[in-house]
């Protein structure tokens, strides 16, 4: 009996010790997993939602390894890069394209085409950087104008008749500046439901219909997106020092453009995570905006104050250092039943004030085609905010809209299926 101990005991500890990997001088090191799609990022996330988004933070904007899509460079920090490289958002896959259309998605291409694989994204060189239009200042303006709120883009196969005026700009640069990237779990969703054309889009409609299943459509938790928007550099044909120090920054033909903020959302919860950041230059600036909140940086007895407010304390050091967590939202409204408000400076331009992340992305659905070719669905520009409108989806058995699940890329973006040879 004691031999049999003896033997179990040992096999327990040759068990341990090699689940226990100890980098040594030239050992691989294995990359962070990414967060999110699990029960313990759900509870971070309803619990305490400013440390879930610097989680996402962390690890999100690691240097990417070089021909993979959503894949950190081996043994590299957050505080560790080089200059001009992707992070690993920057290689998940590119919904938006370039300008004021299409050409250049990976997700939603122009003649509406089946995406393919994960893994068949080209990775294996260098892939081209583009820029689109920010939609929901286009609408903003389309707004002013009187040409309504709604932010679709112009289709590749408008019906007879005449076509619905849109004005399509961003707040720095009038060909775009902006770009927006999905996960594997939430690209691999879309693409095996059919979401990336206007037929499809319209399908999931008529299905929802039939089946009276307002929540057809409900992405994994591991699913996420990234909003993001970008300027060029004070001399766009060149990097200051102090740009370089403080900004992540890309070369994209013979321009520089450094991040100015982002939002990153996730399907952790039932209405999405949300968060969103900014370069400090572009914190508040220009306005209005409202301060940001975030529990872990903010006052002297912040948990993970750097060597200032807003300021996080691993990141110290770094360019990532000079970017901060605008805040976080998890609800319509707060405990004081007050709308929550989420703005970003350059992402809602001119509206950082009133912005509800959460409540905009409620009305990305879909319905039937308009006589202009595009795919119906709610306003989406108007920046409401607080408890949204329910009824507009439909009252009793009536599903007078679909829910896209809080996600705007595919009713904004997809393009009509054309024939292909």
């Amino acid at each position: 009996m004691r031999r049999l101990l003896s033997n179990f005991r040992a096999a327990v500890l040759s068990l341990s010790l090699s689940a226990l990997v100890i980098p040594t001088a030239g050992m691989a090191q294995t990359a962070p997993a990414e967060p999110g799609g699990d029960p313990a990022s759900a509870n971070l996330a309803q619990t305490n939602p400013d440390e879930y988004a610097w989680r996402l933070f962390d690890f999100i904007n690691l240097q990417a390894a070089p021909s993979s899509a959503g894949v950190p460079a081996s043994g590299k920090t957050i505080t560790q890069y080089d200059d001009d490289t992707a992070t690993v958002w920057e290689t998940w896959a590119l919904a938006s394209g370039d300008g004021a259309g299409q050409e250049g998605s990976e997700v939603f291409k122009p003649d509406g085409s089946d995406p393919g694989t994960w893994n068949n994204l080209p990775r294996a060189i260098r892939p081209l950087k583009v820029f689109s239009v920010n939609l929901k200042v286009a609408s903003a303006l389309n707004e002013s104008l009187g040409f309504g709120t709604r932010h679709t883009l112009p289709v590749n196969k408008p019906a007879a008749g005449r076509i619905r005026p849109q004005i399509l700009l961003g707040p720095g640069d009038p060909t775009g500046d902006f770009e927006v990237r999905l996960n594997q779990a939430a690209f691999e969703f879309t693409q095996k439901n059919d979401l990336y054309n206007i037929e499809g889009l319209t399908a999931k409609f008529e299905a929802a219909k039939v089946a009276n299943n307002r929540d057809l459509i409900q992405f994994p938790q591991a699913a996420k997106e990234v909003k993001a928007n970008w300027v060029t550099t004070t001399n766009p044909k060149a990097i200051s020092a102090d740009e370089k120090a403080r900004y992540h920054w890309r070369q994209v033909g013979d321009t520089y453009y450094k991040l100015t903020g982002f939002h990153v959302t996730t399907k952790d919860l039932k209405q999405w995570f949300w968060a969103d950041f900014a370069q400090e230059d572009f914190e508040t600036t220009p306005g209005p905006a409202l301060p940001s909140r975030d529990s872990t940086t903010r006052g002297a007895a912040a948990p993970d104050r750097g060597t200032k407010d807003g300021e996080r304390k691993e990141l110290v050091g770094s360019k990532w250092a000079h970017y901060r967590l605008r805040g976080t939202q998890i609800d319509f409204l707060d405990a004081s039943n007050k709308p929550v408000i989420v703005g970003n400076t350059q992402i809602e331009a001119n509206r950082a004030d009133k912005s509800s992340c959460m409540t905009c992305h409620f009305n990305a659905s879909m319905a039937g085609v308009l006589s202009d070719g595009s795919l119906d669905t709610l306003d989406g520009g108007n920046f409401v905010v607080g408890e949204p409108n329910a009824a507009a989806l439909g009252a009793g058995s009536t599903i007078k809209y679909l829910q896209n699940d809080f996600e705007w890329s595919a009713p904004i973006r997809a393009q009509h299926k054309t024939a292909h040879p």
